[in-house]
């Protein structure tokens, strides 16, 4: 699946190369109503070269190289339009403020964005939609728990996986030649008594998948269901990755001070239109729970007309301020987090400290919860950017048991490429100013 996964990605790459050569060609001739000529074909290809490296970057970190899964395709026209428009933005700054280049093409230019948009659009939902898939493959997935439905809706309704789902049943009936693999859960020993017949079908060529890595591939976040203390034993280690540790430190070091210090400057505007707006107090002290349950302090400019810390019904009445929601649609107020960062009490990339409260309640309803402080608390994290149901600090069980499956995705994958990866998208969603 993971090959997979990167041959479909490589090939949407290759695809809107071939889109973003198509796009330039068509603008240039319908602006000059004829065939571009060389000369003006070379007048425009070194400039438009360079941009197009900037827009491919942006479409990598609008998620338009992900894995195509269903609710992938249903945003897609938004994911485009939305990449476009920060495509068009930054063209914008590149052709009239560096002074660089004899051309800019103002006209060119948005027939070529314009071009872009409908060929992406055109290429990735009915072209690639076209193209063979190679031999499909037939899988049997045993499992009576909801992330097995979940997967099973999922194969069947994306054909881009190439699988085809088949009842249970086969496995009784001897027809291992219609079966490429089966997907389930090894560490289960009710499986015992039937190992043994797994096994002449492992002569006869079929593979067998455990359902939890496989989820986890398909959805980039870990089936709970699943999860137990062999799965944290397995993979979850208590020790800490060295390497990994003290780059990322001194990454967060490198990136928080001179965000910090530039942002002083904003800290006296904020505090007076603050003040003016909503009156006093400017900021708000709120202990979070952060590494291995330790608390600390952490400091926000307020945005609301109390003290934000209530897990209750009195939540619901304690309402946004005026300039409050500016600063949180700008994402301002998060800001003297850096100097969190900077302490050691924060990580620039990790799941998101909750309050104490909040703590207590989801370790006493939510199984395995507290796994979660087995790293540092960040600014931004995995859950925060793909978690569509996120709740906020409120007493949200169901949708923080959900949330919980995206951390602990992140916990076992950690990597410096997973947090510059999670950093660039945090990125494209201050830019949407949608919100973390």
């Amino acid at each position: 699946m993971v090959f997979k996964a990167r041959r479909e990605a490589l090939i949407l790459f290759m695809g809107d190369c071939l889109v973003l050569t198509a796009s330039l060609w068509s603008a240039l001739a319908l602006r000059s109503l004829e065939i571009p000529s060389g000369e003006l074909l070379l007048l425009h290809i070194s400039p438009f070269s360079i941009i197009g490296l900037v827009w491919l970057f942006v479409f990598f970190i609008f998620d338009l190289y992900a894995k195509q899964t269903v609710i992938a395709k249903r945003r897609l026209p938004q994911l485009i339009i939305r990449a476009q428009a920060l495509n068009l933005f930054l063209s914008i700054i590149f052709f009239y403020f560096i002074p660089y280049f004899i051309v800019t093409p103002k006209t060119i230019l948005f027939l070529d964005i314009s071009f872009v948009t409908i060929l992406m659009y055109i290429w990735r939902r009915v072209i690639v939609e076209a193209v063979p898939r190679g031999r499909v493959e037939s899988a049997v997935i045993l499992s009576d728990k909801p992330e097995g439905e979940e997967l099973t809706r999922e194969l069947e309704t994306n054909s881009k996986y190439g699988i085809r789902i088949l009842p249970a049943s086969i496995l009784e009936t001897g027809n291992a030649q219609k079966l490429s693999f089966v997907i389930l859960d090894l560490s289960n020993t009710s499986y015992d008594d039937a190992f043994k017949n797994f096994y002449s079908l492992l002569v006869a060529g079929v593979r067998f998948v455990d359902i939890s890595e496989f989820y986890e591939d398909i959805f980039d976040r870990v089936p709970l269901s699943y999860v137990d203390e062999q799965w944290f034993l397995k993979h979850i280690s208590n020790r800490p990755k060295e390497l990994y540790d003290v780059i990322k430190r001194l990454l967060d070091i490198a990136i928080a001070v001179p965000l910090a210090v530039a942002t002083l400057i904003l800290f006296p505007f904020i505090s007076l239109f603050i003040f003016m707006f909503d009156g006093s107090p400017i900021t708000i002290l709120q202990e979070r729970v952060g590494w291995r349950g330790h608390t600390f302090v952490m400091y926000k400019f307020r945005t609301m007309e109390q003290n934000d810390v209530a897990l209750n019904a009195e939540r619901s009445r304690n309402r946004v301020t005026r300039f409050g929601a500016l600063l949180r649609k700008l994402r301002v107020d998060e800001l003297l987090q850096l100097w969190s960062v900077l302490k050691g009490d924060l990580s620039l990339i990790g799941p998101r400290p909750e309050l104490p409260s909040g703590v207590e309640l989801y370790v006493r309803e939510i199984p395995f919860y507290n796994a979660r402080l087995l790293i540092k608390p960040g600014l931004s994290g995995w859950a925060q950017l793909y978690h569509d149901n996120h709740p906020h600090h409120a007493a949200a069980v169901d949708a923080t048991r959900e949330k919980l499956s995206y951390d602990l995705y992140y916990i076992k994958n950690r990597s410096i490429w997973l947090d510059i990866k999670i950093a660039l998208k945090t990125i494209k969603t201050l830019f949407l100013t949608a919100g973390i």
